[in-house]
């Protein structure tokens, strides 16, 4: 980040950017607006450059240069003007899951970084396709499913970390004591089934 104690020793700092820098943007907006735009640019670069390395992890290799210099200089610009971060990056994870499960990654139809994260902002339409297998959306279903039961019981959740069987056999057995406690508030004796 860049500071500075006025707006004109800023454009003087930052004056290889034309975009930011035009000499009519500067005759047009007060000191403290053009500060506090570059400001936010220059913010918005710094956190794109700590993030760059976030996205060269999940995205799909190609064969060829990503550009990634110039995906710093546009993940920059997006977020400066507002875009989520986290969107970008769950596009690019999202477009890296169908390149591997299309068989496409390593290639050169690989769809550039640049490209994917430049004016027309690929990343978009890639954050909100669902792409799990068949097998990830039934055991999903199965859980929601579950969950849903243990809520109906005043749980706020299952614990997923030991397993669906184990969570299963859990709520199963809260169910049978809350309907245990139903029949006891209610006063009913049940017969015994032998």
């Amino acid at each position: 980040m860049v500071v500075c104690e006025t707006a004109d020793e800023l454009f003087q700092k930052l004056r290889g950017n034309a975009e930011y820098l035009d000499p009519s943007m500067r005759r047009d907006v007060p000191d403290k607006a053009r500060g506090k735009r570059v400001l936010l640019w220059g913010n918005a670069r710094q956190e794109a450059e700590m993030d760059i390395e976030k996205l060269k992890a999940v995205g799909p290799t190609r064969r060829g240069s990503h550009v990634w210099k110039a995906v710093e200089r546009l993940v920059a610009r997006h977020i400066a003007d507002g875009e989520d971060f986290e969107q970008m990056v769950l596009g690019w994870q999202n477009y890296a899951r169908h390149c591997r499960q299309t068989g496409s990654e390593g290639t050169e139809f690989v769809m550039m970084a640049r490209t994917f994260f430049g004016r027309d902002m690929h990343w978009l339409e890639w954050a909100e396709l669902d792409l799990r297998t068949p097998a990830q959306v039934a055991q999903d279903t199965k859980w929601a499913a579950l969950e849903d039961r243990a809520r109906a019981l005043g749980f706020n959740t299952v614990d997923r970390q030991r397993g669906y069987d184990v969570a299963l056999r859990a709520v199963e057995q809260a169910e049978r004591d809350n309907a245990r406690k139903v029949v006891q508030q209610v006063g009913l004796k049940l017969q015994v089934v032998r």
